[in-house]
């Protein structure tokens, strides 16, 4: 198999990106992607971003843009070497270096970011490391890539990307799982439209509503109120174990810890317990085995109400950082007054028949997340190997 060495800059345009005007309101809150690297952390395609410009915001950095199929690489700190693929106009900050409008008769784009993604620790390598690690435009495009024919490149692309595709299938089908999950609380719990016992929505079936003192608001007939702390347990310590998790992938609430929860048949919930100045309350939970670092406050509740502690944490998500989170700069959870929430307990046989609904579809989220984990081992353990040319591909 032959290659040859050609630089970035000669397979399409590098491009750095800029930031629009932070001060002028006619740039922001628009519809169009702004990429920061944080919006890096996903398993190749950015979809969405964290903050959003308009078309005026877009036109104020215009040479800074890009458009159609584009690569991003992180090249500033411990993002450094990070990679991702975005399709269509959009703007990245200045943190990203973007390969845009690749000359696709000379290499196929997906090689391109597989190679880019074995790469990230010689990307740090060949950084200006100061106390900051930054890989500079001037040097990113002279990094020398190995290019196989386009017909090699192509065998290795479908190997590679076939997995990533069942990867990106699979969180799509967890993502629509969650919604579905979140559609029957809300129809249930929120608006009070749970089967009655002729199997009809409860309220507006004519349904007994009463009014509850605690909570300052009607409930249906025979639900209550407790505080939080009356309902949930908090990292059960018999169900700890230690061990070294660093790429547990896919849980969804955690960074990598030296400690796993193991739920045993239970869910658990996640809250950050410190937030940057702006910054907002972030709600996730989990069934099954999880890593949780030091930051998270790792809870799961008694019963039934484990299937909807996570929703009702979610519902208060929006007004948690202004209420619960409190101190300068780097704010901290108050988890006490979190504590003494209070919140709506439905009867029991409610309880287990969302229960049934929601083990079942959280059992189908763990399967497909534990299949994602062996799918990104499968890849990691490839990618080096093909593009090293230690194994090859057959047609």
């Amino acid at each position: 198999m032959t290659s040859k060495k050609v630089m970035l800059k000669q397979i399409g345009k590098i491009v750095t990106g800029k930031t629009p005007a932070t001060d002028n309101l006619n740039f922001w809150n628009g519809e169009i992607l702004f990429i920061s690297p944080t919006d890096l952390h996903v398993n190749m395609w950015v979809k969405d971003t964290q903050r959003k410009i308009t078309e005026r915001g877009l036109n104020s950095i215009r040479t800074n843009a890009i458009s159609g199929l584009s690569i991003l690489v992180g090249c500033i700190g411990w993002d450094m070497g990070n990679v991702a693929i975005v399709n269509g106009t959009c703007a990245t900050n200045q943190q990203i270096n973007s390969i845009t409008e690749i000359k696709t008769e000379l290499v196929n784009p997906y090689y391109v970011y597989y190679w880019l993604k074995n790469k990230k620790d010689y990307l740090f390598r060949i950084s200006n490391v100061t106390r900051t690690p930054i890989l500079k435009k001037s040097l990113f495009e002279e990094v020398e890539i190995n290019l196989p024919d386009k017909q090699y490149q192509d065998r290795i692309v479908k190997l590679l990307k076939n997995i990533d595709d069942t990867i990106e299938n699979n969180v799509a089908i967890i993502d629509k799982l969650r919604l579905v999950v979140k559609t029957i609380y809300d129809y249930w719990f929120l608006q009070f439209e749970f089967p009655n016992e002729e199997g009809k929505p409860y309220k507006s079936s004519g349904g007994k509503m009463v009014w509850n003192e605690e909570l300052q608001r009607d409930i249906p007939e025979g639900w209550g109120s407790a505080k939080l702390k009356d309902v949930i347990v908090e990292n059960p310590k018999s169900k700890i174990k230690v061990g070294d998790v660093k790429n547990i992938g896919e849980v969804p609430f955690f960074t990598s810890g030296a400690e796993i929860l193991s739920t045993n048949d239970s869910i658990v919930s996640g809250l950050n317990c410190y937030l940057n100045t702006g910054g907002n309350a972030d709600v996730k939970y989990y069934y099954g085995e999880a890593s949780y670092s030091t930051d998270t406050w790792c809870i799961t509740a008694e019963d039934g109400m484990k299937y909807i502690l996570p929703f009702i944490l979610d519902k208060i998500k929006p007004s948690m950082d202004k209420v619960f989170f409190q101190g300068t700069g780097l704010r901290h959870l108050q988890k006490n007054l979190l504590r003494e929430y209070r919140l709506c307990i439905p009867d029991n046989d409610v309880l287990k028949k969302f229960e049934k609904i929601a083990r079942d579809i959280f059992v189908q989220q763990h399967n497909l997340l534990a299949e994602n984990r062996k799918l990104e081992s499968l890849k990691e353990f490839l990618l080096p190997l093909l593009m090293n040319g230690q194994v090859t591909v057959g047609e």
